[in-house]
């Protein structure tokens, strides 16, 4: 049976006490406080035109910007008092730095996207090099194109873009969803004698909305006897933990504890500390709020 029993009181890390120890869980076995990292990432497409795959994890890229969000707020006066109202809620874009590979992964997926809303980037010769001005025989090649109406309108259906918390890809990860994008600029790179560094696309996506998703369904934790992944489960309004075996998290005295609950908020006395089963918070010998989680 794996439990807390035989740790009752983790031995802080950074010394006897440290407050930053403290209110980023440092001390714990599983650290759901602590800030996430850059680097622990995945970027996926799903794409709507039949000309190419319908599902894309696109692994060769530098970096992906998160989007921002303006609530456009605005001033109005009340009488002679000043009040500030959001009108709307806008999207803001999302920035990917792809490698140019030699296989041009990412060029041919921008060509695709190119042909469907415009000319594109394959014009034959003989109408690209036309030079005259009128013409009796006017080629309208150039130019953008109707697009269907309905679930053909979007090449890019969304665009996922997966954190990854605790336990790589099949533990907890925050999702943001973007929806119906659209390219907004593709910048190209510099090619240069003096320089062997790769050549990049810079490209900006324009979604109309943005969705926020946190899974914490898998937890995993480890003790002394070796790592186990916890399972959230919940009772009413209060969510424990369950590993494979189906034995409950406990504290040192075999009460279950809670990972997650609604409810006040705890007075600062207990700020930081683990709620257990019984409504008490887990304490370390000389009384201070300990993070069992």
């Amino acid at each position: 049976m794996a439990n807390f029993k035989n740790i009752p009181n983790p031995t802080p890390i950074a010394g006897p006490f440290n407050k930053a120890a403290e209110i980023f869980g440092a001390d714990a076995p599983v650290s759901f406080q602590e800030p996430r990292r850059q680097n622990q990432f995945q970027l996926k497409f799903n794409i709507s035109d039949e000309s190419y795959p319908s599902e894309v994890i696109f692994d060769r890229v530098s970096s992906v910007g998160l989007p921002d969000h303006n609530y456009n707020v605005m001033m109005l006066n009340q009488y002679n008092r000043q009040r500030h109202i959001t009108t709307r809620l806008t999207p803001g874009t999302i920035a990917v730095q792809f490698y140019d590979t030699k296989d041009s992964q990412f060029q041919v997926m921008l060509e695709k996207y190119t042909a469907k809303y415009t000319h594109g980037f394959q014009v034959p010769d003989n109408i690209a090099s036309l030079n005259d001005v009128v013409s009796p025989n006017f080629d309208n090649t150039f130019g953008v194109k109707a697009t269907k109406n309905g679930s053909g309108r979007y090449f890019f259906n969304n665009i996922v873009i997966t954190t990854f918390d605790v336990g790589g890809i099949t533990g907890s990860t925050r999702t943001i969803e973007a929806f119906n994008c659209m390219i907004s600029a593709a910048s190209h790179d510099t090619v240069d004698y003096a320089s062997a560094n790769a050549i990049m696309w810079n490209v900006q996506f324009q979604p109309e909305h943005i969705n926020m998703r946190t899974d914490g369904q898998t937890i995993s934790a480890s003790d002394s006897t070796g790592s186990n992944a916890w399972k959230k489960v919940t009772e009413g309004n209060t969510i424990f933990a369950k590993n494979e075996d189906g034995n409950y998290m406990t504290d040192s005295t075999g009460a279950r504890v809670i990972v997650e609950r609604t409810g006040p908020p705890l007075s600062r006395s207990e700020a930081g500390g683990t709620t257990l089963e019984n409504g008490t918070v887990a304490r370390d010998e000389s009384g201070r709020p300990i993070n069992l989680l």
